[in-house]
């Protein structure tokens, strides 16, 4: 190597970080605005838009979280009386396996009928876990995050993608 490459390599560093660090930044900007906080509640950690507020509930048998906006609801029931429910018939019903902190679980997103039309989109988490030690039963957790528009369904599932479940 000459003197004045060794002199130019920091200086075309400089360039090329100039030229690519601010295209990654202004695309990663325009993907997804949204701000996100962390929750940790009854051994889950999960990620929700900060703008989401939290909600009092009233427990008896699960722990449940209601976390809300006008435009955007998420909740939760996780205990030994969280099941299935029978799904009734919702619009544009679609099903899939998905993994949730190495579970497998179900998700599934709907147009509910029964509410309101301007924010009846539904995406629906549910994953069975094991018991805390001493507890008898299967315990499962349910998750509904409930918005206006399919933007609600990709902020579902970046939700249920950050759940942990501690062991």
């Amino acid at each position: 190597m000459t003197a004045n490459s060794s002199r130019l390599q920091p200086i075309l560093l400089l360039l090329l970080a100039f030229t690519i660090g601010p295209r990654e930044a202004s695309a990663q900007g325009k993907e997804d605005s949204t701000t996100w906080k962390l929750i940790s509640k009854c051994g889950l950690t999960f990620s929700i838009p900060s703008s989401l507020e939290a909600k009092e509930v009233h427990e008896i048998d699960s722990c449940l979280g209601v976390y809300e906006t006008e435009d955007l609801s998420v909740s939760f029931d996780y205990g030994l009386y969280s099941g299935v429910s029978n799904l009734p018939h919702y619009l544009n019903l679609k099903e899939e396996p998905i993994l949730i902190d190495r579970r497998p679980g179900q998700f599934a997103s709907y147009q509910d009928t029964t509410m309101d039309p301007s924010c009846n989109r539904v995406a629906r988490l549910f994953v069975v876990t094991k018991p805390p030690k001493g507890v008898w039963g299967v315990t499962a957790l349910n998750m509904f995050v409930v918005g206006r528009d399919e933007k609600s369904t990709s902020i579902a599932r970046k939700i249920f993608a950050s759940i942990r479940i501690k062991r």
